[in-house]
């Protein structure tokens, strides 16, 4: 398949996963599952320039907007085909800008006789050059802006805003909502600059069936050389992308795929071995096994969710990870059945926590078009749920008990402030101090927003977005 032909695919598929809600990697498997004709080079060089471009979407539509006003040509060309091709114009301008992603290495395995610069000749035709100063002298000219900003300014004004908005492709709403959380300029450029770089692969040990020296050496025989974890003691960081589930290591239980910022919510927990759990927004049981492995498999743990598609694949991990301690339930919500108390024999949990739905905003760099979704109306929507569902499950928990909220956003709204609200109208649970629990679980480089409530972004690039806050309900 000729580039020019898998980069104009490329730019009707970005089209498409621009207006859909569905998660662009559900998404691209699914059509490149069906289009035969993709082989493994064109799959691999359309993935990347799609995530590319939707990472970067706003500072790429920047700059179609303005060849716009500068060149009649492009008014005539298709949108985001040319957004594809400024994409790889700013690449070929300024590689070191974005090391991501390398079109020429990719280009050269699907056409030898092709290169990113011959290809935006093809396109730009006559105006390569002219259009090659534009960009390359507008992108100096607001990398030079973004170095002499100073907090203060993007504070007090649209235009240093905006500024950020457009170089990092992160929507206003979002920039503003977490302002607060930054006392200095180069905290909030390095999380930016972090939030448009590709997510790393990020595993946890199960403790029971291994420990890290092995693991890693497991790993290293099939030349992957995996990165200890700055923050969760239980944590590898892989240095490619591979196929985990062929390998013996992942086979026999002794790894699971898990973010590092995931793997705090239940070493934060702290469960003892004869606590019984409720992970009350189970998912797929992430949490729920690392628990189990915490308590050594001796305690009780009921996953719950309300999507049974998930909460069936919890089963085949935990016989995988050889664990017997985990029993699901699926909560109906049409039927409104629920045998949550039954299932814990009539009593009420020592710990419950309610990983709440949320805007997804910490995940970003994994589903980059989510960040254009995110709006106020929707926070607001998810706020009433996500209180509605911390009330509701911290029902279950008996008197002196820990309830742990978390998220996987970085946004106040839902977190620091939606605790607020909780503590306010329930005077029955107050702030339990996380510090010694971070203390002994050897957890590193978090944001301690309050003695109960602390956070990762994407300043530490080896993590998602999360947020967990531990409460204890009174005698």
């Amino acid at each position: 398949m000729k580039i020019e032909t898998v980069i104009a695919h490329s730019s009707e598929l970005l089209r498409i996963v621009s207006n859909s809600t569905q998660p662009t990697d559900n998404f691209l498997s699914d059509y490149f599952r069906k289009k035969k004709y993709f082989g493994s080079k064109e799959r691999k060089f359309a993935s990347n320039l799609i995530y590319f471009v939707l990472r970067n979407l706003t500072l790429f539509k920047f700059f179609y907007n303005l060849l716009r006003e500068r060149n009649n040509w492009i008014s005539t060309k298709n949108e985001f085909e040319s957004i594809c091709y400024i994409a790889l114009m700013l690449c070929y301008c300024c590689p070191n800008e974005f090391p991501d992603f390398n079109p020429n290495e990719l280009i050269k395995k699907i056409e030898q006789e092709q290169s990113t610069e011959s290809i935006l000749q093809l396109f730009f035709t006559n105006d390569f050059e002219n259009i090659l100063s534009i960009i390359k002298d507008n992108f100096t000219k607001i990398q030079d802006d973004i170095s002499n900003l100073k907090l203060e300014d993007i504070l007090i004004s649209k235009e240093s805003r905006n500024l950020l908005v457009n170089r990092y492709s992160f929507p206003e709403y979002l920039l503003e909502s977490i302002l607060k959380n930054f006392i200095d300029i180069n905290s909030l450029i390095n999380l930016l600059e972090n939030s448009i770089k590709q997510a790393p692969i990020s595993i946890r040990i199960n403790l029971r069936n291994s420990d890290i020296i092995s693991v890693i050496n497991s790993l290293k025989t099939s030349e992957i050389e995996p990165i200890c974890s700055q923050i969760s003691p239980v944590g590898l960081i892989l240095n490619k992308r591979v196929q985990l589930n062929e390998l013996d290591v992942y086979k026999s239980g002794k790894i699971e795929v898990q973010d590092i910022g995931s793997q705090l919510i239940s070493l934060v927990l702290d469960p003892l071995e004869t606590d019984n759990v409720l992970d009350a927004c189970a998912g797929a049981g992430g949490k729920s096994l690392h628990i189990a492995d915490l308590q050594n498999d001796k305690g009780k743990i009921i996953a719950n969710d309300i999507e049974f598609h998930r909460l069936k694949e919890i089963p085949k991990r935990a016989f995988k990870n050889g664990v017997k301690s985990i029993q699901i339930h699926h909560f109906n919500l049409k039927t409104k059945q629920n045998k949550l108390i039954e299932l814990n024999k009539g009593n009420l949990f020592d710990k419950v926590i309610v990983d709440a739905p949320c805007s997804g905003s910490g995940t970003i760099r994994r589903n980059p078009i989510r960040k254009f979704q995110i709006n106020e109306r929707l926070i607001s929507k998810l706020n009433e749920n996500q209180l509605n569902i911390l009330e509701f499950y911290s029902k279950y928990l008996k008197n002196g008990g820990i309830l742990l909220y978390s998220t996987c956003s970085i946004l106040p709204q839902e977190n620091s402030e939606l605790i607020t609200k909780f503590l306010q109208r329930n005077s029955n649970f107050i702030p339990e101090d996380i510090r010694p629990t971070i203390q002994k679980s050897n957890i590193n480089k978090v944001h301690l927003l309050q003695d109960y409530m602390v956070s990762t972004d994407f300043r530490e690039d080896e993590t998602d977005g999360f947020f967990i806050a531990k409460l204890h309900k009174l005698n």
